[in-house]
């Protein structure tokens, strides 16, 4: 399936992509405006010039800091190796004044396709490294094809590579109790599903895991990708993300021993543990290569 059909299946449209977006400060917030008026907030750090920037993206429930503040550690170490970053929050999440039910994979690539213009405009002869967290692989991914001119490669942490295996028919408790079949199509005849009071997945994103096959779009790019996946993952399994490696070259897997859903090794929230240390290292040090 090409990049055209992908899109045309989750009901994308690419025709954004020669937008220059503008932007504001707040609070130590950058706003970037995007089309139609739409504000996203950010947080920038500038780097060397000569080296790339790194634009992350999180995932559900996530912010620009990402749970246990995993995208802002990465933001502060790269900083010390003179490495810019551009962290943002998609519609709905952290900052972001938009409502949730905006909240998409077409809404996810405009928001990040925005960013990187910003990025362009501001930015001469600029390079960039591709991050995604969790549910902010996928559109990472698309974002790394549309750009595979500047970009020098991608990572992904913990990210949702199926969609169908993660969400439609899952194999984790966690996804057997808050998706499945049955109530993704339950959610998108009545508006959505709640992971929690505050958190309700619309119809469009509920129709994007219904419908659009991440690894047959990737099958037909060939940037450099970088997976580092937690071997005792219990809402992403690495299972996925192993099988998802094998879809064509070019993909590297990195399996982390007694790692949950994200960098941290099971049971440790402040990033103490000797595992959790050696796995942000490893992630920084394959970004900085």
């Amino acid at each position: 399936m090409k990049l055209k059909s992908l899109l045309t299946t989750a009901s994308l449209q690419i025709g954004f992509i020669d937008y220059k977006g503008t932007c504001k400060v707040k609070e130590n917030v950058i706003y970037i405006t995007g089309r139609k008026g739409v504000q996203i907030p950010a947080a920038f750090e500038e780097g060397i010039d000569t080296n790339p920037v790194v634009i992350m993206a999180h995932g559900l429930q996530g912010s620009k800091d990402e749970y246990l503040n995993t995208q802002l550690r990465i933001a502060d170490e790269l900083k010390k190796l003179g490495i810019g970053s551009l962290r943002i929050d998609f519609r709905g999440h952290g900052e972001s004044e938009q409502s949730l039910e905006e909240f998409s994979l077409k809404s996810q690539i405009e928001d990040l396709v925005t960013a990187i213009e910003w990025l362009k405009n501001k930015e001469d002869n600029l390079r960039i490294i591709t991050l995604g967290i969790s549910f902010g692989a996928p559109p990472i991914m698309v974002v790394s094809e549309l750009y595979s001119s500047i970009i020098k490669k991608c990572v992904l942490i913990a990210p949702v590579v199926d969609y169908k295996n993660t969400f439609l028919y899952p194999v984790t408790d966690w996804g057997r109790e808050n998706f499945g079949y049955k109530k993704i199509i339950e959610g998108i005849c009545t508006g959505g599903i709640n992971l929690d009071e505050k958190y309700r997945l619309g119809r469009e994103v509920l129709m994007d895991i219904l419908l659009v096959d991440v690894a047959q779009f990737v099958k037909n790019t060939s940037y450099p990708m970088y997976i580092f996946h937690g071997e005792s993952d219990n809402m992403v399994p690495a299972i996925l993300s192993k099988e998802f490696s094998k879809i064509r070259s070019n993909i590297n897997i990195f399996l982390m021993k007694k790692t949950e859903h994200g960098l941290t090794e099971v049971g440790d929230e402040e990033f103490l543990s000797n595992i959790s240390i050696e796995n942000m290292k490893k992630v920084i040090e394959e970004i900085s290569e």
